[in-house]
C-alpha cells in the first residue's frame, strides 16, 4: 500500500494542475491572512491623530492659552466699553476636551502643525465663545451740595437731584467644543468619529476616567488638587464626575435619571442632583439613592456633616434639603469643585459663595460607605 501511494503521489505532483492549485491556495491563505491584519490593525492605524505627540500637545496649550486670553481681556470693562458708572462680569468657565480638538484637526488635515491650524484654531474660539454685554439704566439720587433749611436757617440741609446710573453686564458663554462635527462633510465626520472614539490611538496625552475597576486615571491637574492620602474611592468618585466635563449637558427640558454607570448611562444630560448620582454609579457605588436635592434628608446613602469636616468627594447644597430652587455641587479639594451647571453642563469652578450671586451653601453631606 505504502508503495502504491507513494507512486501516486510521485505522479500527482508532476501534473501542472497540481502546483496550479497548491499556488491559489496558498494566495488564498496569504491573502486571508492579509485580511485578518486588516481587520485587527488597520482601524487603529486608520484612527490614530495625524500629527505627532508634540505637535498635538503644543497646539492644545495653544488653544488654552487663547481661551484664557479672550477671558482675561473681557475682565477690563473699563477699557474695552468705557463710560459705565459699574461692570458686571458674567463669564463662563473656559475649556475644551483635547480629545475632541485633536480629532477634529485630524479629520481636517492629513497631517497637521502649529502653522498649519492656527487658522482652523481662530475660526473654533469665534464660534466656541460668544461675548455679549447688556446695559441697564438705574434712577439713582445723589448729594450735590447743601443749603439752609427755610424751616431752621441754622441747619443745612442735603440737595439731592437724580441721576442715571448705567451697568454694563459682559457675559461670555462657552459653546464647548461639540459642534465641532457639523463643520465637517461626511467623510470627513466617519473620520472624526473614530478617532474620537479610540483617542487617537493615544489616549495617555488627554487622560480620563476610565470605569474598569482599578482602572482610575485623573488628569495631572485634579490630582494636584486632591490631599496625597484621599482614599480610592473618593478619588473614583471625582475622577468619574470629571469625566462628565465636556461630554454632560444641563438641559432642563431633556435632563433625565442616569440609566446606569458610564457616559453612556448619562444619556447626555442630567441636572446637579442626578449628576452627582451619576458620578457615585459611574464610580460603583451603586447603592446611591439620592434622586434630588428634596431627598437627601430621608436618603440612606447620605449623611448631614458640618463645613468644617468637608473632604474631596463630599456634596455642597445651596438649601436645605427639601427647598424648591436648590443646587448641589461635589468637592475636589482645595476650593475647586465639580457640578453640572445650569447653561454649562459639568465643569469645574472655585467659585466662592460671594461669586455664587451671594448665595452660601448651607448643607453639607457625606456618603456614608466613607464613614
Amino acid at each position: 500500500m505504502s508503495g502504491k501511494l507513494a507512486l501516486f503521489l510521485l505522479q500527482l505532483t508532476t501534473k501542472k494542475s497540481f502546483w496550479a492549485t497548491l499556488v491559489a491556495i496558498l494566495l488564498t491563505i496569504i491573502g486571508f491572512i492579509g485580511f485578518l491584519m486588516f481587520v485587527l490593525f488597520g482601524t487603529a492605524l486608520a484612527g490614530t491623530y495625524t500629527a505627532e505627540d508634540d505637535v498635538i500637545l503644543a497646539v492644545d496649550a495653544q488653544y488654552s492659552s487663547m481661551e484664557k486670553a479672550l477671558s482675561r481681556s473681557l475682565q477690563n470693562g473699563p477699557a474695552l466699553y468705557p463710560g459705565y458708572d459699574e461692570y458686571v462680569y458674567n463669564l463662563a468657565e473656559v475649556g475644551h476636551d483635547g480629545n475632541i480638538l485633536a480629532s477634529y484637526l485630524s479629520a481636517l488635515h492629513p497631517r497637521y502643525t502649529q502653522n498649519i491650524v492656527q487658522s482652523d484654531l481662530d475660526a473654533l474660539l469665534a464660534e466656541q465663545y460668544m461675548v455679549s454685554t447688556y446695559e441697564t439704566i438705574e434712577i439713582r439720587e445723589r448729594i450735590v451740595g447743601y443749603e439752609k433749611d427755610p424751616d431752621d436757617p441754622d441747619e443745612l440741609i442735603p440737595i439731592i437731584e437724580e441721576y442715571e446710573y448705567r451697568i454694563l453686564t459682559i457675559s461670555l458663554s462657552n459653546n464647548r467644543l461639540s459642534f465641532v462635527k457639523q463643520l465637517l462633510n461626511a467623510e470627513q465626520q466617519k473620520m472624526y468619529d473614530l478617532y474620537k472614539m479610540l483617542n487617537g490611538n493615544k489616549p495617555y496625552l488627554f487622560p480620563t476616567y476610565s470605569p474598569e475597576l482599578g482602572d482610575i486615571v485623573l488628569p495631572e491637574e485634579i490630582m494636584a488638587l486632591l490631599p496625597p492620602d484621599v482614599s480610592e474611592g473618593r478619588r473614583a468618585v471625582i475622577a468619574a464626575a470629571v469625566s462628565g466635563v465636556g461630554h454632560i449637558t444641563y438641559d432642563v427640558s431633556q435632563s433625565r435619571q442616569p440609566s446606569g454607570p458610564g457616559l453612556a448611562g448619562a444619556g447626555g444630560s442630567l441636572d446637579c442632583s442626578r449628576f452627582i448620582k451619576w458620578a457615585y454609579w459611574t464610580a460603583g457605588f451603586m447603592d446611591w439613592d439620592a434622586d434630588s436635592t428634596s431627598t437627601y434628608s430621608r436618603a440612606s446613602c447620605v449623611r448631614q456633616i458640618a463645613r468644617s469636616e468637608l473632604q474631596p468627594g463630599d456634596i455642597a447644597m445651596l438649601e436645605p434639603s427639601g427647598s424648591g430652587n436648590n443646587h448641589v455641587r461635589l468637592y475636589i479639594g482645595s476650593g475647586y469643585w465639580v457640578e453640572s451647571c445650569y447653561g454649562h453642563g459639568a465643569c469645574i469652578n472655585n467659585w466662592t459663595d460671594e461669586q455664587n450671586g451671594g448665595h452660601a451653601y448651607r448643607q453639607f453631606w457625606r456618603y456614608v460607605g466613607f464613614d
